[in-house]
C-alpha cells in the first residue's frame, strides 16, 4: 500500500524578535510534507496464534518551501527544503595516521574545509524504518507462551554522554575510551580530537538502528482435567513476564532509545547521560470471582 499525506497542521517557526518581558515574536517560514511511503504488513500464520511480523516505513515530513532559509537549530540541526525536517547537517571530518603508531595526533586529523563542504547532511532525525515481530504459542492446553521484538533504524542521535566524558575527564582518563584505552580505535581518537580541538562533534552524531528483545511472558493455568473439577482453578492463571530484555545495536552509547528530552523531544535526539528503558520483571497472580 502506498500513500503520501500532508501534515496540514504542521509548520516551521522561526525567532522573528524578541521582546521584553513577553517572550519572541514567531514567524511561520514553512511547512512539512510527508514523503510518499511503502506500509507492508505481513498477516498472521498459523491460525492465527503463532506469529505476527509487521513492518512500516515512516520517512518523516520534508521541509517543502523552496526558498526559505534554511532554520538552524541545536548546533547540527536544521529545517531545510529538500530534507527531512531537524536532520543532522555537520561539518566532515577525516584522519591519516601517517607514522602508522596507532596514536593520533591533532594534526593527523583534519576537519571541514580541508575535508569537503564545511557542513553536509549527515543523517535524519527520526526513524525512516520500524519492525516487529510477536510470537504466541500454546502448549499443553495449559502454557502460553509470547514473546515480542521490536526494531527500528535509518536515524541517528547525538552521543552526549561520550562527548560529555571526553571533554570533561579525558586528562584524567575517567570514561572517555578514546583518550584513555590502550586499545582505542583511530576512528573513536579521531572524533575526540575532531570534538575538543577542531570544534566539531560530527562524529558523536552516530547511527541509532537497533533490534531490541522487547518482552517475553509465559502464562499458566490448570489443565482442563483439574479445572473441570475445580472452578476457582478454572479461574486462575500464573503470569511471569520480562521487559526490554536485551539490545541488539552497534550504536556506542548507553542506548540508541534512549533521548534526554522525553515525551516533549520535537526535533530532538540525544542521550546524555539518560536512563535508558530498564528491564522489568514481575510475577502476577490472577483469581477471577
Amino acid at each position: 500500500l502506498y500513500c503520501a499525506k500532508r501534515a496540514d497542521g504542521a509548520a516551521a517557526l522561526a525567532l522573528l524578535w524578541p521582546i521584553s518581558d513577553c517572550g519572541a515574536m514567531l514567524i511561520e517560514t514553512g511547512r512539512l510534507m510527508d514523503r510518499e511511503q511503502a506500509y507492508n504488513l505481513v498477516v498472521e500464520l498459523v491460525r492465527g496464534r503463532l506469529f505476527r511480523i509487521n513492518q512500516k516505513r515512516e520517512d518523516w515530513g520534508l521541509f517543502d518551501y523552496e526558498g526559505v532559509e534554511p532554520i538552524t537549530f541545536n548546533t547540527e540541526q536544521r529545517h531545510e527544503a529538500g530534507f527531512a525536517a531537524g536532520s543532522f547537517f555537520s561539518e566532515e571530518f577525516d584522519w591519516n595516521d601517517a607514522d602508522g603508531n596507532g596514536q593520533l595526533t591533532i594534526d593527523e586529523v583534519c576537519v571541514g574545509a580541508d575535508v569537503c563542504d564545511e557542513n553536509v547532511f549527515q543523517n535524519e532525525v527520526f526513524p525512516t524504518w520500524t519492525a516487529s515481530l510477536n510470537l504466541d504459542v500454546e502448549l499443553f492446553q495449559f502454557l502460553r507462551a509470547s514473546t515480542l521484538f521490536d526494531a527500528r533504524g535509518g536515524n541517528s542521535t547525538k552521543n552526549l554522554t561520550e562527548d560529555f566524558r571526553c571533554d570533561r575527564f579525558f586528562l584524567d582518563g575517567r570514561g572517555c575510551r578514546a583518550s584513555a584505552a590502550q586499545d582505542a580505535t583511530l576512528e573513536e581518537q579521531a572524533i575526540w580530537i575532531a570534538s575538543r580541538f577542531h570544534g566539531t562533534n560530527t562524529g558523536f552524531l552516530q547511527e541509532a538502528d537497533f533490534v531490541k528483545w522487547r518482552e517475553i511472558s509465559f502464562t499458566l493455568t490448570a489443565p482442563p482435567s483439574l479445572a473441570s473439577k475445580h472452578v476457582l482453578l478454572e479461574r486462575t492463571s500464573l503470569t511471569f513476564s520480562g521487559r526490554n530484555l536485551q539490545t541488539f545495536t552497534d550504536y556506542p552509547g548507553l542506548d540508541p532509545e534512549a533521548n534526554a528530552g522525553g515525551a516533549n523531544q520535537h526535533f530532538d535526539s540525544r542521550e546524555v547521560n539518560t536512563q535508558p528503558p530498564v528491564r522489568v520483571f514481575t510475577l502476577r497472580l490472577d483469581v477471577r470471582f
